[in-house]
């Protein structure tokens, strides 16, 4: 493993190398490497990868420091530099992608920490407010970020003119979801591990799928039949009082383990329905309440996890916070689950696991479904704030990390980490590939999370509340007051 790191660091190393000057976006390049497979054995492979490359030319910052201000959370990667290698693959891959940066560019990483644990969310507000300028990049939880963005407080991001969000470093789908009254402050580049840190995905257990003689979700995702029907059948059949004393309790085994809030979400966007959409006029409109669509989805989600005790439902202290996310994937761990939910980064929870697992996307609502859509629970944002007085190297930074990113650092936290470490056979790497390919941004869900997904909706499901268009519309006063601030404030900045 340490040989295959060592190799994947040093071809991107060469990558990188290749990319300084102007030149189009990728180039092919192919080697004979060490790889590793899922059991942990070591082969020869010759691999055609792309080197992807930007059209920076060369600056030099005479020394200059950039300086980040960013969250820290136990929930995702947080870290846009790192002061030493380790020896954790992502870690120096992270190193040797900000080095380069550097020497090319000539300046230096500097990064500061707020937790929001300890210090709040909200904590950039009184610097931002302030007027001070001691830091050149903002990350921080979306909803926070999108207040700063609408109160004028960040370039847009065609202020940063050497950013080209065409480029295949930075993610399309997500620039055009963030987008607000047809401008764009914000984008999601190769840098950004929180973006594939939240996104979801089902765990199953494969041996379960074996022993009740079920049909092999990986067989039904790929012929485009994993829907809602064959997750309620599926998850029925593994409904077990094991102990046999008609009391279901963590003992026992269940179709479906999750937190209450996020099973919502998680099955919605997978049928292609969503809380929020956009008007014409690029306006967030709360839909949720007259869309027919997401309230049949609505109540077809309690019907495939509330009867029949598919759902295991936890405490309501457990349900609560990331202990009860714990506790989830604990009963799944003890092989008293046949799905689960899983975030990317909680796959880390499941490296001890006895369980044989695989990973797929959630179902489609039906088989008229075009394709599969995938959850992804907000990100960490970034802001160039307005007293950065020199947003051309802030863009330049940004440009060439998110390139850089693809060649050293999406190696190693998606092909390494995930597909490889986090894995447990050939098969579930692959369903990644088709997990990332359509994933979703429902403003329900992330923007508006504390008055809806967290609010009410989460409550909602914890009681078995499936009246949807009353429930729904009982916060439709709160919702679109605050999309009418934000719509109002973002169409005032983009005049």
């Amino acid at each position: 493993m340490k040989k295959y790191i060592s190799l994947i660091l040093l071809g991107a190393l060469l990558a990188s190398a290749m990319s300084c000057g102007d030149s189009t976006s990728t180039n092919e390049s192919t080697q004979t490497t060490d790889a590793v497979s899922s059991d942990g054995d070591v082969t020869d492979e010759t691999t055609t990868e792309l080197v992807y490359t930007d059209n920076l030319g060369e600056y030099d910052f005479g020394g200059e420091e950039f300086t980040i201000y960013t969250r820290t959370t136990p929930l995702f990667y947080p870290y846009l530099n790192v002061s030493e290698e380790t020896g954790e693959v992502l870690n120096d891959a992270v190193y040797a992608r900000n080095r380069e940066l550097e020497e090319r560019f000539n300046f230096t990483f500097v990064e500061e920490y707020y937790d929001y644990l300890v210090e709040g969310n909200d904590a950039p507000r009184q610097y931002l407010m302030a007027g001070d300028d001691t830091y050149d990049l903002q990350q921080g939880r979306n909803v926070h970020m999108f207040n700063y963005a609408s109160e004028g407080f960040f370039y847009k991001i065609d202020e940063l003119p050497m950013i080209d969000p065409s480029q295949p470093y930075w993610n399309q789908q997500l620039y055009s979801d963030l987008s607000m009254c047809g401008e764009n402050f914000f984008a999601i580049g190769a840098f950004n591990i929180s973006a594939y840190d939240f996104t979801h995905v089902l765990l199953f257990n494969k041996d379960m799928i074996s022993d009740l003689g079920l049909e092999d979700p990986y067989d039904l995702v790929l012929s485009g039949d994993w829907t809602y029907d064959k997750f309620a059948e599926l998850a029925r059949a593994a409904v077990n009082d094991l102990n046999g004393d008609q009391v279901m309790d963590s003992e026992d085994q269940y179709g479906y383990t999750s937190l209450a809030k996020q099973v919502l979400p998680g099955f919605w966007i997978g049928a292609g329905a969503t809380s929020i959409q956009k008007d014409s006029d690029g306006k967030l409109v709360y839909t949720a309440p007259t869309d027919e669509h997401f309230i049949s989805v609505y109540q077809r989600i309690f019907e495939l996890t509330w009867d029949d005790n598919v759902w295991y439902r936890l405490s309501a202290n457990e349900d609560t916070g990331a202990s009860g996310e714990d506790e989830a994937l604990r009963v799944f761990n003890d092989g008293h689950a046949l799905f689960t939910n899983s975030s990317c980064f909680q796959l880390t929870l499941t490296r001890e696991t006895e369980v044989d697992f695989g990973i797929i996307p959630y179902p489609k609502y039906d088989e008229n479904q075009d394709k599969y859509y995938s959850r992804i629970e907000g990100c960490e944002l970034f802001g160039v704030p307005r007293t950065n007085s020199n947003p051309e190297m802030a863009s330049v930074i940004l440009e060439a990390m998110a390139c850089e990113s693809q060649n050293y650092v999406i190696p190693a936290y998606y092909d390494v980490m995930l597909k490889v470490k986090l894995t447990r056979d050939e098969v579930s790497a692959s369903m990644l590939d088709l997990i990332f390919e359509n994933r979703v941004f429902d403003y329900g869900d992330t923007i508006l999370c504390t008055e809806l997904r967290d609010g009410v909706l989460r409550t909602a499901f914890a009681e078995d509340n499936r009246n949807a268009a009353s429930l729904l519309t009982s916060v439709e006063s709160t919702v679109n007051n605050k999309l009418k601030t934000l719509n109002d404030s973002f169409e005032a900045l983009a005049d």
